[in-house]
């Protein structure tokens, strides 16, 4: 087997994808297509290249995919996770007063 095909077949989305709600999965691909320009840039580097594109580069694309998408992207995503770490928290904190007091 070649280095390349070993590449993509080990780290394929599709061996490892049962531990993930297919209906999010299914979104999340559907949205995350934008970066069909990256992956484009990928294997193009690869081909030019016989060699992958650097974790920095790759990351740059990405992010130059969501900042033509929203100038202010990354301001949005950063409230969002803060958001969603506070509910977690929340929810967290609730449960565990909840085994707490049911515990005694």
């Amino acid at each position: 087997m070649d280095k390349k095909y070993k590449f993509i077949k080990e780290d394929s989305v599709e061996s490892d994808c049962s531990k993930y709600d297919s209906v999010q999965l299914e979104l999340g691909t559907r949205v995350e297509i934008e970066h069909i320009n990256t992956i484009n840039f990928i294997k193009d580097y690869y081909n030019e290249n016989i060699e992958f594109p650097s974790n920095e580069q790759i990351a740059r694309h990405i992010a130059m995919d969501h900042l033509d998408e929203f100038g202010d992207y990354y301001i949005y995503l950063k409230r969002m996770e803060d958001e969603l770490n506070s509910k977690k928290e929340t929810f967290s904190n609730a449960v565990e007063e909840t085994l707490i007091s049911n515990w005694w």
